[in-house]
């Protein structure tokens, strides 16, 4: 791979299940993930693919019996547990794109990102560089508290991401958000995948500039290859380059039974091939990467586990 980043790699776990209340067992997905397949880790896969790995552990991440942390404030379930996570996190990716490093994260729920790609996004703007997103998900995850119809957390992160804000809540209190010199541009914003979006993210998506590609039709083989060419288009489009935000349950889930947030009809395994092999080619630009919404409780016989690693032998191999 040509990226600057892309022979040093930091995996960073992410164990929070705090975004979400459909299903406990995400909180243990980066343990899952970094555990032996066949024989072999995680990061001795990384390693046979010719990389050098740093495994920085894992995010701070408060106990879901810590009623101080997981109380609802600003119509965000578990919001000071939340700040907390993000902004270790944050302090995570941003210090390993600082050192060399790209940060591939673990999840946990899609809540993460709050973190991950903020810190990233701030590792950026100390070199005077703006970054872009391609959002892979079954959903829009662009809900703030007042369109939001639980207050869950894993449904808003690319909202505060791109900068909404309709109650100016501290943000998770990541320090750099209050500037918000680290949001990103919701045209430099594509979601890829989408078949389950909320009423209220509709004007949301309208108001950031964000470009959606559904998953009927754009997820369809003969047209995934262009439409991840235009989203990492978009998300490049005068930036360093994208970070990649990864669900699980943006694939079919016939083919990722291991994730609470199911939609059918997602994006096959032939058709992943075909997106995961333009994302290989745009590599040069590609900055982070974060996959989520991998709950090992719900995994039947390793199948959720082995697409994974299908996908990291496919983005690096």
């Amino acid at each position: 791979m040509a990226s600057r980043l892309s022979k040093n790699i930091a995996i960073i776990g992410a164990p929070t299940g705090l975004g979400q209340n459909h299903h406990d067992g995400v909180q243990y997905g980066p343990a899952y993930l970094r555990s032996e397949l066949d024989g072999e880790s995680l990061a001795a896969q990384l390693t046979r693919l010719g990389l050098t790995v740093r495994d920085m552990g894992d995010a701070v991440v408060p106990t879901a019996d810590d009623r101080s942390a997981t109380t609802k404030i600003h119509g965000i379930n578990n919001y000071p547990a939340l700040c907390i996570m993000a902004e270790s996190l944050s302090t995570l990716t941003q210090s390993a794109i600082d050192d060399g490093f790209m940060p591939l994260v673990l999840g946990g729920d899609h809540s993460l990102a709050l973190g991950s790609i903020f810190g990233a996004a701030t590792a950026f703007n100390g070199r005077s560089e703006k970054i872009g997103i391609v959002w892979v998900d079954a959903h829009a995850d662009i809900n703030t508290p007042s369109t939001s119809p639980t207050g869950n957390a894993h449904g808003m992160p690319l909202a505060f991401l791109a900068g909404l804000n309709d109650d100016e809540i501290p943000a998770l209190n990541v320090a750099s958000w209050e500037s918000g010199s680290s949001t990103i541009a919701g045209t430099n914003i594509a979601i890829m995948g989408a078949r389950d979006i909320d009423e209220g993210e509709h004007k949301n998506i309208s108001e950031t500039g964000v470009t959606v590609f559904h998953c009927d039709p754009a997820c369809a083989e003969h047209n995934i290859r262009q439409s991840t060419q235009r989203a990492i288009a978009i998300a490049c489009q005068g930036t360093a380059g994208f970070y990649l935000s990864f669900d699980v349950d943006a694939i079919d889930p016939e083919a990722v039974p291991g994730t609470g947030t199911q939609v059918a009809h997602g994006i096959t395994m032939q058709a992943l091939d075909i997106a995961l092999d333009e994302i290989y080619k745009a590599s040069d630009k590609l900055l982070g990467i974060d996959i989520v919404e991998v709950n090992p409780k719900l995994d039947k016989n390793l199948q959720t586990l082995r697409v994974v690693r299908h996908i990291v032998e496919r983005l690096f191999g």
